[in-house]
């Protein structure tokens, strides 16, 4: 071989790696794509399960609608979720609950959940109707009063009235109700205990309602539905201290929708639309919404 060609050859030799310093900017740049996609693949995924959960409520909504048209008004609130499975294709499951509250682990229905939740993915539900925009003792005035509402009954417009809206199951610490340090119950003094359950609140303890899943395990939870006393995602709260035994009463409870998606909920108006409620939104806006005869609009 001539020195030429050895020299040639070294010299192709010396080129074909990747020195340390090539090494690290290769790296770096993957690391800032990387840093750069993530977000954005984070952020379709979650939108995607937001669109899914919206889908599952307007599934609801059909239902309820169907449901109405048959019996001229909507099922009585604590039967709701069992009384529109035929119209949801359940009517095998709705012969063997047998009228039971739909409000259990062993209920595996899909509209009923939300994909962001995945502590349900075997059972529970993550819909929830409304009950109204104040202390549920001085009136219902949402969706969900002690006895059957119809389209009749809403005053306000059904498309500035909620109808359902989502609320996380009730299966941890984190999403059980709170005491308040002491009670306000008149009605006049509903921002007293929205201020009270916002900032001042005890940590939580055990309620007094409960149920068992399907496992034997006794499992804690807060009256169902939601009220607008608080926005969305908002603490949920006993009024009073745990020493006072009507602290737990549901008739002056706060029960607050809320969700895993990130700045809101997505709400189900009585005319079946839905929409994605933020946490920001003005809290007379949101009580407006959740009151179907207040004569109020939604700004």
């Amino acid at each position: 071989m001539s020195r030429s060609q050895s020299k040639l050859n070294s010299q192709v030799d010396d080129r074909s790696g990747w020195t340390v310093v090539e090494l690290l900017v290769a790296i770096g740049i993957l690391a800032l794509l990387m840093a750069l996609l993530l977000p954005a693949i984070q952020h379709v995924r979650a939108t995607a399960r937001r669109l899914d959960c919206q889908s599952n409520l307007r599934q609801v909504g059909l239902a309820l609608h169907n449901y109405h048209d048959a019996h001229e008004s909507f099922p009585l609130d604590s039967e709701t979720w069992h009384a529109i499975l035929p119209h949801l294709g359940q009517s095998t499951l709705y012969s063997d609950l047998e009228c039971r509250v739909v409000y259990t682990w062993d209920v595996n229905v899909g509209v009923f959940r939300c994909v962001a939740d995945s502590l349900l993915e075997k059972g529970g539900i993550n819909v929830s109707l409304n009950r109204g925009s104040g202390f549920q003792t001085y009136g219902y005035n949402g969706m969900a009063p002690f006895g059957w509402a119809a389209l009749r009954d809403v005053t306000d417009g059904t498309s500035h009235t909620a109808h359902v809206s989502e609320r996380l199951f009730p299966i941890s610490l984190d999403r059980i109700a709170w005491f308040t340090p002491s009670a306000h119950r008149a009605a006049s003094e509903l921002d007293d205990y929205a201020n009270a359950c916002r900032g001042d609140r005890l940590t939580p303890l055990y309620p007094t309602i409960r149920y068992s899943d399907s496992s034997g395990r006794t499992v804690m939870e807060a009256m169902e539905g939601y009220n607008a006393i608080l926005g969305p995602n908002s603490p949920s709260c006993f009024n009073g201290p745990p020493s006072d035994p009507d602290s737990t009463s549901p008739r002056y409870q706060a029960l607050s929708a809320s969700s895993l998606h990130s700045g809101g909920v997505n709400v189900l108006t009585v005319d079946g639309a839905v929409r994605f409620v933020s946490n920001s939104t003005n809290i007379k806006s949101w009580r407006a919404l959740s009151s179907r005869n207040g004569n109020d609009n939604v700004e």
